[in-house]
């Protein structure tokens, strides 16, 4: 019986292994620059296609819209604030008329920072409470006395409020608490001013009424020279609800007590002579002299008329002594108003 004798296999020389999985992988040496050129096609497609949307849509909006010294506001902030107009326009049923409100919003813009930038030497200053306590005014979240929420309960008020609110005006809680900013400042400003209104002036009684439209304006203006009582004619569709709260009745106003390049109009006006409609800022104004003139005491409306022409006095002056540069053309505003209807949609 014949036994077999196991055969013994040899090692392997030294790196033979090592040379066998080497030639299995050779074939990843080959698709390997493959995935690379791939890998760098996709790149440069996603980089082309960021590219694109970047001077499409980013790049435009960060283009300037107005300088105020070394302060610029772009595009983005100038769209961002139309936006709010219109929302709260719509909130308040007084929609974005775009033939004149993009304009005087790139004024108030300069307006705002020239009052933020040079108040501090009238020595006008806002903090952050003043802030948060004039938010909580305004929505009604002052605890009153006959009120019994704790801190806990009133606070939890004021921000499911606040969170309505800013969803409502399209705005941040940074961007919304700004612009509560800048009007505490405005108003502050312009109690500061007050120093300069006079005491007594002479002055007109006058009653009248404004309009958004001028149309609207214009044939309302013809049912009053009609003979149409002037508290209906504000009752009137399109009429503004300040002229409908004064009931037609604009007061004693001295000189400068109307808005720049109509006042000096105004006062050459015949005593009951009904006017065509004036353009201003807020609309199409109409009015008519009733008597005077007449050195009165400058208080109420006078009163607070001046104060706003005081402010717009400073606001003239500052815009002497800093640079004010405006961007604004036909293609920035088509570009905006796009923009905000393109929100709309």
């Amino acid at each position: 019986m014949t036994t077999s004798t196991p055969t013994q296999t040899e090692p392997e020389p030294l790196g033979t292994r090592d040379r066998r999985f080497a030639q299995r992988g050779k074939p990843a040496k080959f698709k390997a620059p493959h995935l690379l050129v791939g890998a760098l096609l996709l790149g440069l497609l996603l980089a082309a296609v960021a590219f694109s949307y970047d001077r499409t849509y980013e790049a435009p909006l960060r283009e300037p819209m107005v300088r105020v010294n070394e302060n610029v506001f772009s595009l983005r902030d100038y769209v961002t604030r139309l936006r709010h107009l219109q929302a709260e326009g719509k909130l308040l049923g007084q929609p974005v008329n775009f033939s004149t409100d993009p304009f005087r919003l790139l004024e108030d813009l300069v307006s705002e920072e020239l009052i933020l930038q040079g108040s501090p030497r009238m020595g006008v200053t806002v903090s952050e409470d003043e802030i948060t306590q004039e938010l909580r005014a305004r929505f009604g979240t002052v605890l009153r006395e006959q009120e019994k929420l704790t801190e806990q309960e009133l606070q939890q008020r004021f921000q499911e409020l606040l969170r309505q609110r800013l969803n409502d005006v399209n705005l941040t809680e940074a961007q919304y608490r700004t612009l509560v900013r800048n009007s505490l400042l405005r108003q502050k400003l312009r109690e500061r001013l007050e120093a300069r209104v006079p005491a007594v002036a002479e002055q007109i009684h006058v009653e009248g009424f404004r309009a958004q439209d001028q149309n609207v304006a214009r044939q309302l203006a013809d049912q009053w020279r009609k003979g149409t009582d002037i508290i209906q004619i504000t009752r009137s569709e399109g009429v503004s609800p300040e002229s409908r709260d004064e009931r037609g009745d604009m007061g004693w106003l001295p000189k400068r007590g109307f808005d720049p390049g109509i006042d000096e109009a105004i006062w050459k006006l015949p005593i009951g002579e009904i006017t065509d409609p004036f353009f201003t800022g807020n609309g199409q104004l109409v009015v008519r002299v009733v008597e005077g003139p007449a050195v009165r005491a400058v208080e109420g409306a006078a009163r607070e008329r001046l104060k706003d022409r005081a402010v717009e006095d400073w606001l003239e002056e500052e815009r002497k002594v800093n640079k004010v540069e405006r961007y604004f053309d036909s293609k920035r505003y088509d570009y905006v108003v796009d923009k905000v209807r393109e929100y709309l949609r």
